[in-house]
C-alpha cells in the first residue's frame, strides 16, 4: 500500500475515532444530566402547620420537580441528616441554623424564610383574670426547659427590666402536654410555639396573653449547601415556586389550607383540628423573603448561644435571595 494512502486511511480512522468518542461523551453527559434532573430533591421538614399543609398538597409536580419530603419529629435527627447530606434542603429553627452555620461556615446557605412573627405565645385560661406578666408573679408557668421558647422568653424579660424572671415559678412541661396542664389548673399559663397555643385555643376556654413576634420572630429558615445550590439552581427555583404556591393558598383561603393540613396530620397519628391550623395560618407570617429583621434575629440567637457555651464561634449567616427571585413573585 502506498505510504500516502496508508496515511490518509489512518487519519480518517483517527478522525472517526475522535468523532465517535466525542459523541459518546456527549451522550454520557446528556444521560447524566437527565438522571440528575430526575433525581428527587430531598427536603427535611419538622412538625409545623405549613409542613403539614405541604404534605397534603401537590405543589411541586406542576414544576416538574419530584420532592421526597421527610418529616423529622426529632430536630437533632434533621440536623444530622443535613450534615451528612441525606437531605438537600432543611427547615431549621434559628437555634438549629446557628449551630449549623457555626459548624459549616459559608458551606451552608439560606435560600428563604419559611415562618416568622408571632410563632410563640403565652396563654392563660379565659376566666383567670390575668392581664399581664405582672399578674403572673408567683404563678406557675409551663415552659420547656432548654428550648428555643425559653431562650426567647429570657430575651423578652431582658427587654423589660421591670419583670423578674425569678418571681415566676417555671414548670418544665413537654409542649404536647401544656394544653391539658393549663385546662386542669396544674399551671396558670403556658409558653409555647405554634401549633400548641392554637390547639389550646381551639379546645376552648383559653386566650392569648401575649405573642412575641415584635421582639422574638423566631424564624424558621430553608437551608441548603453552596455545593447543592451551585449544581441544582433549577431544582431550587422549582422548590421555591412550590413554596410560593403554598403561601398563596394560606393567604387566599386559610380555612381550606387548615382542612388540608388537618387531614395530612392524621397520617402521622396527630389529631389536630382544622380550627387549630386555621388559627396558626392567621397568626403566623409565612413570607419567604429574607430581610434585615430576620438576619438580626438569627444573629441575636447565635450570640445568646455563644454566651451559653452551646456553640464555639459566632457564625456568619450566608444567604442568597437570587433563587427566590428566580422563583418569581
Amino acid at each position: 500500500m502506498p505510504l500516502i494512502t496508508a496515511m490518509k486511511k489512518n487519519t480518517t480512522y483517527k478522525n472517526c475515532t475522535v468523532l465517535y468518542l466525542s459523541l459518546f461523551l456527549l451522550l454520557a453527559l446528556l444521560i447524566s444530566a437527565c438522571q440528575s434532573a430526575k433525581e428527587p430533591l430531598h427536603y427535611g421538614g419538622q412538625v409545623y402547620a405549613e409542613v403539614m399543609l405541604l404534605q397534603g398538597l401537590d405543589v411541586w409536580s406542576p414544576y416538574d420537580l419530584k420532592v421526597e419530603h421527610v418529616l423529622f419529629t426529632n430536630p437533632d435527627n434533621l440536623v444530622q441528616a443535613f450534615r451528612s447530606g441525606v437531605v438537600d434542603i432543611a427547615l431549621l429553627s434559628d437555634i438549629q441554623a446557628a449551630r449549623i452555620f457555626a459548624e459549616m461556615g459559608d458551606r451552608a446557605l439560606i435560600i428563604a424564610v419559611s415562618e416568622r412573627g408571632d410563632r410563640m405565645s403565652t396563654l392563660v385560661r379565659a376566666d383567670s383574670g390575668i392581664q399581664s406578666w405582672a399578674d403572673l408573679s408567683g404563678k406557675r408557668v409551663a415552659l420547656r426547659s432548654g428550648s428555643g421558647v425559653e431562650l426567647a422568653m429570657k430575651r423578652y424579660f431582658a427587654l423589660h427590666p421591670q419583670l423578674d424572671w425569678d418571681a415566676v415559678e417555671w414548670v418544665n412541661v413537654a409542649a404536647e402536654d401544656m394544653p391539658a396542664a393549663l385546662a386542669s389548673g396544674a399551671v396558670d399559663a403556658i409558653c409555647a410555639l405554634e401549633p400548641i397555643p392554637a390547639i389550646a385555643q381551639a379546645a376552648g376556654g383559653m386566650r392569648v396573653l401575649l405573642s412575641y413576634g415584635d421582639c422574638c420572630p423566631s424564624p424558621m429558615v430553608l437551608v441548603t449547601t453552596r455545593d447543592f445550590a451551585a449544581e441544582n439552581p433549577d431544582k431550587i427555583a422549582a422548590f421555591l415556586r412550590g413554596q410560593r404556591d403554598k403561601l398563596a393558598l394560606i393567604r387566599s383561603d386559610p380555612a381550606r389550607a387548615a382542612r388540608i393540613a388537618a387531614h395530612a396530620a392524621k397520617t402521622y397519628d396527630l389529631e389536630i383540628p382544622a380550627s387549630a391550623f386555621h388559627i396558626v395560618f392567621m397568626r403566623v407570617d409565612y413570607s419567604l423573603e429574607i430581610d434585615d429583621v430576620i438576619l438580626a434575629s438569627l444573629r441575636e440567637t447565635a450570640s445568646e448561644l455563644l454566651a451559653l457555651g452551646q456553640i464555639d464561634t459566632l457564625p456568619k449567616f450566608s444567604f442568597d435571595a437570587s433563587f427566590l427571585s428566580a422563583a418569581g413573585d
